[in-house]
């Protein structure tokens, strides 16, 4: 959902976050007075003064959007939607599992949702 992304991303921003995909991309955004910087993982980079607290805000803005989704959609629409973000009938359930954790849906509800969304996948020629 691209309204998410554009709130996660201002998140970032707030505590002086960036993504960074090379050395190049790295030093164009670094602050000398905020050095040193933190690799939070998948290209995310923060200052060391204020990692704890990104992740913190990236996590309760995460938590709030979930809730938020819930309201107007049902946890098989959500899981399903995410199933096709991850274009998870070319591999496996387990970035949907991931990108739900904040949802409070189980392993187990997408496990089960995936198994018919492969079937569906089959039958519709999208594999």
């Amino acid at each position: 959902m691209e309204s998410d992304k554009y709130i996660i991303g201002n998140t970032i921003e707030e505590f002086n976050g960036f993504f960074a995909f090379s050395k190049k991309q790295f030093q164009e955004q670094f602050k000398e007075h905020l050095k040193p910087y933190v690799n939070l993982g998948q290209g995310l980079y923060a200052p060391k003064s204020q990692y704890k607290e990104l992740v913190k805000a990236i996590n309760d803005t995460s938590r709030s959007l979930a809730k938020f989704d819930k309201k107007r959609n049902s946890n098989k629409d959500i899981i399903w939607r995410e199933l096709r973000n991850h274009e998870a009938q070319y591999t496996d359930s387990s970035d949907t599992i991931e990108a739900l954790k904040h949802y409070d849906i189980t392993a187990e509800e997408v496990n089960a949702e995936y198994d018919k969304y492969i079937k569906y996948c089959v039958r519709n020629d999208l594999i």
